[in-house]
């Protein structure tokens, strides 16, 4: 795993949603990691339940793709 991904996955582990709501983009877009829908949900809600706007925006967009 790269280095940039085990670090955001340690600090969303930790609660924090700015590395929540990039880890989740990763996985929604597959950007240095493989294109993971659930993964994307998962990270990306996390963030989004804290307040994270973008998150919350990458969220609906996901939701609305995955209901096309």
């Amino acid at each position: 795993m790269d280095e940039i991904v085990a670090d955001l996955l340690k600090l969303a582990e930790q609660g924090d949603a700015d590395a929540q709501f990039k880890l989740g983009f990763m996985y929604a877009k597959g950007i240095t990691v493989a294109m993971d829908g659930r993964e994307a949900f998962k990270w990306l809600g996390k963030a989004a339940e804290q307040g994270h706007t973008g998150a919350d925006f990458e969220l609906k967009l996901l939701q609305s793709s995955a209901n096309a």
